[in-house]
């Protein structure tokens, strides 16, 4: 059954609360492997980011050292962590604002680590900050539209580079990712690694999914439903025996967007 009552506001509240768990999780991470951000040691130190080749970034780091050494960024956190919170009680434009600051200094802080996570994690919260200065506005439901598409193109290019893999294809990529350092989970690559057919399913339904998932928006709104319960379901996965925990914060935080347009735009203008 579809959910009826399902309107802009209650998308765009689910977004903003599943997108700020996750901002919070990483904060608190931050604060966790604080070390790693040193001013002279660690992976993430100032040293490093003031030495860097590229001179536009290495003037920015140095003229803002109050932003982007370990003081400076300590403190930032803070403020993000509180903006998030609040976040929880009120959908004010100014905190949306704030976390997209904040969010753009935590992007050249951390510039050698970033993913496609981080990436997408910038769009939605671009996107909900527009949509927190007026919902009903006609640039809100083009917001609406951006996001969902974004996420759709995301989905579909990632499958695409997967089939053009032999790796994946024949279930290798999947068994050098749970092998990894980074990645790695000796348990599920062990299994899977006696089981190689099992890898070569799991990879298969990863690339299909990816790539059909741009159907969405053209399908009934209750088979969307279904159609996100399954990518929910692969993220939680994914975080569990990967680790990414990051990424599925991240994508699941645009899923109420993407169900809003799909119950509410191509399905009614075409049926």
């Amino acid at each position: 059954m579809v959910l009826e009552k399902f309107n802009l506001v209650i998308a765009f509240k689910l977004s903003s609360i599943i997108l700020s768990v996750g901002l919070v999780f990483d904060t608190l991470n931050f604060f966790l492997k604080k070390e790693l951000y040193s001013d002279t040691v660690g992976l993430f130190q100032y040293d490093k980011l003031i030495h860097d080749k590229r001179k536009y970034f290495k003037n920015i780091y140095q003229r803002l050292p109050y932003l982007f050494s370990f003081k400076g960024y300590f403190a930032l956190m803070i403020i993000r962590l509180i903006c998030l919170l609040l976040l929880l009680l009120s959908f004010h434009w100014s905190l949306f604002l704030l976390l997209f600051i904040i969010q753009l200094i935590f992007n050249l802080r951390n510039i050698y680590s970033l993913s496609g996570a981080d990436q997408m994690q910038n769009i939605i919260l671009f996107g909900l900050l527009i949509i927190s200065f007026n919902i009903n506005s006609n640039i809100a439901s083009l917001t609406v539209f951006f996001i969902s598409v974004q996420m759709l193109l995301s989905y579909f290019f990632t499958g695409f580079h997967k089939i053009k893999s032999k790796k994946w294809r024949n279930g290798d990529a999947l068994l050098l990712v749970l092998n990894s350092e980074t990645f790695g989970n000796s348990t599920f690559q062990k299994l899977l690694y006696n089981n190689k057919f099992i890898s070569i399913i799991i990879s298969w339904v990863i690339i299909l999914v990816q790539l059909s998932f741009i159907i969405v928006l053209f399908i009934n709104p209750q088979l969307t439903v279904y159609f996100l319960t399954i990518l929910f379901l692969f993220h939680l996965s994914i975080a569990f025996s990967m680790g990414l925990n990051h990424f599925f914060w991240v994508f699941v935080s645009s899923y109420p967007i993407i169900y809003y347009l799909s119950k509410n735009s191509l399905w009614n203008y075409l049926f």
